[in-house]
């Protein structure tokens, strides 16, 4: 918990938890929901907080807050789905909104992570290596750098229509958005 006190304030590349063979993929939390502010109940983060509260009620936590192994989404071998679910669901929220979320879903998270970590999801679809961060995406290109990479180049002639005549683009006139007249035609 306290590496969340300073997660803010020190650069780093995200580092997606280690993919775990056998374990399925968990659901994408939209980034659209992670970065919007309210908290009511039509939002998910109610969701969240009301498994938060479930998992409250349901599995007892020792002095330090956290809950044991063996006391919270399975006892002796017989697993609780409704505390699995809930377990589930304050997992995906901490794992994709990152610091985009209340305090309470991002600390919320590790009181029940040891009791619950045979039931965890992947956040990654294969194995990586923790000690590189990826590249980032680059941004979208305009359409601009589209067409150029993809062979298409300004003119640097124009036809004039209906002849065969061939004129030389003016220099410092490529941007007027006007027709120029030459001889009564357009071009």
């Amino acid at each position: 918990l306290l590496m969340h006190d300073y997660e803010n304030n020190c650069a780093a590349c995200k580092v997606d938890r280690m993919y775990m063979p056998g374990m399925p993929l968990c659901d994408k939390v939209p980034d659209e929901t992670c970065l919007d502010q309210k908290n009511n109940e039509t939002h998910p983060w109610y969701t969240a907080q009301t498994a938060i509260a479930y998992l409250a009620a349901s599995c007892p936590a020792g002095p330090d807050g956290t809950v044991a192994a063996n006391t919270c989404c399975s006892r002796d071998g017989v697993k609780d789905l409704l505390e699995i679910n809930a377990f589930d669901i304050i997992y995906v929220y901490h794992e994709y909104c990152g610091t985009h979320i209340p305090e309470e879903i991002e600390d919320g998270l590790h009181f029940y992570e040891e009791a619950c970590e045979d039931f965890l999801c992947n956040t990654v679809s294969e194995p990586f290596d923790p000690n590189v961060c990826p590249t980032p995406p680059s941004p979208p290109m305009t359409w601009q750098q589209q067409a150029n990479a993809n062979g298409w180049r300004p003119c640097t002639t124009k036809v004039v229509p209906g002849t065969s005549t061939i004129i030389p683009k003016e220099s410092g006139h490529e941007g007027h958005a006007h027709s120029r007249r030459l001889a009564g035609q357009l071009y």
